[in-house]
């Protein structure tokens, strides 16, 4: 599985970083936390994003599996579930090009 997160938006603005990371680099123990994170945030997708409030952050993640790409987006104010993946893939995760 690899996860792909898109940040856009925060308080100066400017253009989005993107990061990557391969469950293939995560030991086990984290491949299990990934897992679940990833669980949590599919399930948690609002149907309509609300709007991007002042110096918030948008996320847009993109799983990748054997069975193909799932890929969503929220806000930080729309999902709690999506901003936690999402940060918790920052913080392990190179700036991808």
């Amino acid at each position: 599985m690899e996860i792909r997160v898109i940040r856009s938006g925060g308080f100066v603005g400017g253009l989005p970083q993107r990061f990557s990371l391969s469950a293939e680099q995560l030991g086990e123990r984290e491949r299990a936390e990934l897992s679940e994170l990833v669980r949590a945030a599919e399930t948690s997708v609002p149907a309509e994003p609300g709007g991007l409030a002042p110096d918030s952050f948008r996320y847009e993640v993109s799983v990748v599996q054997h069975a193909g790409e799932k890929t969503f987006a929220a806000a930080d104010t729309d999902s709690p579930a999506v901003r936690r993946l999402a940060q918790w893939i920052i913080a392990r995760a190179p700036r991808a090009p």
